[in-house]
């Protein structure tokens, strides 16, 4: 095995830390103090973080509030990317139809896959000696797996509000629960 500094990587599905701050009121996190949280409950220093996720559709030609969301959601991307050692990789957004409801139905495409790719081949290289994951998806399972064989320590990150799937669960060497007292100590001052 590859003689390796102690050392972090936070992956991030953006989608679901979403969701949670969406059911936890919608607080401002600044992310390098989210980052640096992490980094302190593993008690490991932090090398790199990825965020997971992707534009919002956009129709041909877009409504205004669509011009309006899109733009929003690039400023934001691009906030993250300036971040040190923090990288952005984006997946896309595919129209599926509409639901019963005359709702319009979208799928993300490809995020999973980067993360998982991503996890793997950080891995592989043995770059890290551990792994904190935010997501709910047991579509990484294998990709977990395959960092624990490599012995890295895998960590799962989420709230109470969202539970992720039992499977992640299981496959995750440690949790760590993010409380609301948690969030204000990241967020925008």
């Amino acid at each position: 095995m590859k003689n390796y500094r102690q050392s972090l990587n936070i992956f991030i599905d953006g989608g679901f830390l979403e969701k949670v701050f969406s059911k936890l009121g919608e607080p401002k996190i600044d992310y390098l103090r989210l980052y640096s949280w992490i980094s302190r409950q593993v008690m490991v220093p932090r090398l790199r973080t990825y965020y997971y996720h992707c534009l919002p559709y956009q129709g041909n030609p877009p409504t205004v509030e669509e011009k309006d969301r899109f733009s929003k959601k690039q400023r934001f991307f691009n906030k993250i990317s300036s971040l040190p050692r923090s990288e952005v990789r984006l997946g896309s957004l595919a129209y599926r139809g509409r639901s019963e409801e005359k709702q319009p139905i979208f799928e993300q495409k490809k995020v999973d896959v980067l993360m998982a790719l991503d996890i793997a081949r950080s891995a592989f290289e043995q770059q890290i000696s551990h792994i904190a994951l935010i997501s709910s998806d047991s579509d990484f399972v294998p990709a977990i797996q395959m960092a624990k064989d490599k012995g890295i320590i895998v960590y799962l990150l989420y709230s109470h509000e969202i539970k992720p799937h039992h499977d992640l669960v299981e496959a995750c060497d440690e949790i760590i629960y993010l409380t609301m007292d948690d969030i204000q100590e990241m967020e925008l001052k």
